[in-house]
């Protein structure tokens, strides 16, 4: 071992790493790298705390808060194997080492003793010992022979090293194409079940259509769990199309539910598309006074189908009573709020989503371990910022308290789908990529067919360029969701008007201007320009900022940050122009 190296030295060798190919792919971990080598350097190494990182180099807000978010752990983590990777392969010969040692932020600067090279110039194997044995063994291996067992053990480590950071090189890119891949197995059709008593003094009107959307939707949910299954989601007018052939389903799910004197009784029918021959029936009686008996219901209704078609599976059976322990604490009412979350992410209104996130907070005020009542209400604040609904000016961040919740909801239920689905989205809004597509990740593993997860996760892809792999991911939603919302034609509108197809690109925006949002304006507007339809385009625009008076101010806020300026931002931005924004740029 060496004498610790010269400030011009520590400046050359940080160059060098942050040009490697280990480093040139991720600005971001350059970055790291570059703020902490030179606040070392500066003597200022007590400074770096997880905090400073957070606000300096991952552009958190004064409220961040490093405990409850891991950004700065879990880049610090990456950032120490792709050091131990450079100095396995394009740094094995430097003799000026930068390490970050575990438990700490501030880097380690040391000089390979260039004595420890052959008499022919060569480099010995000292150094590549030192990347797996303590610093006092190595001087004492200097002067003695190495023994084979520690040889191969040196190897075997850095082998296991290099192993690990492929599979997750390997991992990080098969996720998301994996995800695009149907299931192979029996394909059955969900139909939402009919309400066959009348709406009575049991359930509020609000309760009666939340309470049908919501089985359908958690229904489809459980079931898109099994993962040799093909899952059809659609809607009771879609039936003729089975029938018909237009969509093609073996088995086909439908059954009606009653309300009466406080007894929910749902009955359920499975039947062979071919033939109309009916699998099976059951009747699921439950008092309706827990949302814990709703959704064993739900549970039990999955598993039998689950069992019926030839696919059973313990583990996910085992997930559904943990599901349903944890809800035994949900009030009825708070489980109706979570409803009609459902159904409002299809149906936005600016009432409504005042009305859900004062509902959901209540909600999870009563039941701290509600952790999908978190997920829900994250992406409930999201939309103060996304849609511009109900902003509340005295509180944190809208994104700020998005990320916070679906952290809280993660944490609560580490296996809750939906909890790192929103998350994955708290963490694309806010401009960081890195840990929305590890977010992402995790949701697709425990949930690889919901059609809303791979719709929203195939439409921030597109938005990060990665266009083909997006695009099949949308277009397996789609598959499974033949009818969907409005909102899932926005991937396709990006699509297309990212790769120059206009014609196919207002197409897909007419559909989705259906969801009536600012962005969804905005993307009609921008592809009228695209296909030089200027005075529509104006006009749009014009009516558009009428409704949305503070638009222009606060486009120009987000273009002048920085982490926001993609390819995509200022090809809307030029169009955008063209169409009378006076405002930005």
């Amino acid at each position: 071992m060496a004498d610790e190296p010269t400030q011009v030295q520590i400046l050359e060798q940080l160059e060098k790493i942050i040009e490697s190919e280990v480093f040139s792919a991720s600005p971001r971990k350059q970055r790291f790298l570059r703020y902490i080598v030179e606040k070392k350097l500066a003597g200022e190494a007590s400074s770096l705390k997880g905090y400073a990182i957070g606000v300096d180099v991952f552009e958190r807000d004064e409220s961040f808060d490093p405990q409850a978010d891991t950004i700065v752990r879990v880049h610090a983590r990456n950032l120490r194997k792709s050091l131990d990777l450079y100095y396995l392969t394009s740094g094995k010969d430097d003799l000026v080492r930068i390490e970050v040692p575990t438990g700490s932020y501030v880097p380690r600067f040391t000089v390979i003793d260039a004595a420890a090279s052959t008499s022919d110039g060569s480099k010995s194997e000292t150094p590549f010992c030192e990347l797996q044995v303590e610093e006092s063994t190595v001087r004492n291996l200097h002067n003695i022979w190495i023994k084979p067992a520690l040889i191969l053990l040196v190897f075997a480590t850095v082998l296991l090293i290099a192993f690990l950071l492929s599979r997750d090189t390997q991992d990080g890119t098969n996720v998301f194409d994996q995800a695009a891949q149907m299931p192979s197995g029996p394909s059955v059709a969900i139909v939402p079940f009919e309400f066959v008593s009348a709406r009575n003094a049991d359930l509020s009107e609000q309760n009666f259509a939340s309470l049908k959307f919501g089985l359908h939707y958690e229904l489809v949910d459980k079931l898109s769990r099994f993962r040799d299954i093909v899952v059809l989601e659609l809607n009771n007018d879609d039936i003729d199309q089975i029938m018909d052939g237009s969509i093609q389903a073996q088995f086909i799910l439908n059954g009606a539910i009653r309300v009466t004197g406080g007894q929910l009784r749902v009955t359920s029918v499975l039947s062979k598309t071919s033939s109309g021959e009916v699998l099976w029936s059951r009747n699921y009686n439950r008092r309706l006074d827990s949302s814990a008996n709703i959704f064993e219901i739900q549970s039990n209704l999955a598993a039998d189908v689950a069992a019926s078609l030839g696919k059973p599976n313990s583990k996910i059976h085992t997930r559904f009573e943990a599901e349903k322990s944890k809800l035994s604490e949900v009030h009825i009412d708070h489980y109706y709020c979570l409803m009609r979350f459902y159904v409002y992410v299809d149906h936005k209104t600016l009432q409504e989503h005042r009305e859900i996130r004062a509902c959901l907070e209540e909600a999870t005020s009563h039941a701290p371990n509600f952790s999908t009542g978190f997920a829900a209400l994250s992406r409930i604040y999201a939309d103060e910022e996304l849609s511009g609904f109900n902003f509340r000016p005295d509180a944190p961040p809208p994104m700020q308290r998005a990320l916070n919740f679906a952290l809280r909801s993660v944490s609560l239920d580490p296996e809750n789908a939906m909890a790192h689905h929103h998350l994955a989205i708290a963490h694309f809004w806010r401009g960081d990529f890195a840990a929305f597509k590890e977010s992402a990740k995790i949701a697709l593993e425990l949930n690889p067919n919901n059609t809303d997860i791979l719709a929203q996760f195939g439409n921030f892809l597109i938005r990060l360029g990665e266009y083909e792999r997006g695009k099949a991911i949308v277009e397996k939603a789609h598959l499974l969701n033949p009818t969907p919302s409005s909102w899932y034609y926005s991937s396709l509108t990006v699509y297309y008007y990212m790769t120059d197809d206009p014609e196919n690109a207002l197409k897909y925006a007419k559909k989705y201007k259906e969801y009536n949002t600012p962005l969804s304006n905005i993307y009609f507007i921008t592809t009228l320009v695209q296909n030089n339809n200027i005075p529509e385009a104006k006009m749009a625009y014009k009516i558009f900022v009428e409704k949305n008076p503070r638009f222009p101010k606060v486009f120009e806020q987000v273009m002048n940050n920085p982490r926001y300026m993609t390819p995509l931002s200022i090809k809307i931005r030029d169009d955008l122009i063209v169409a009378g924004l006076t405002n930005a740029y």
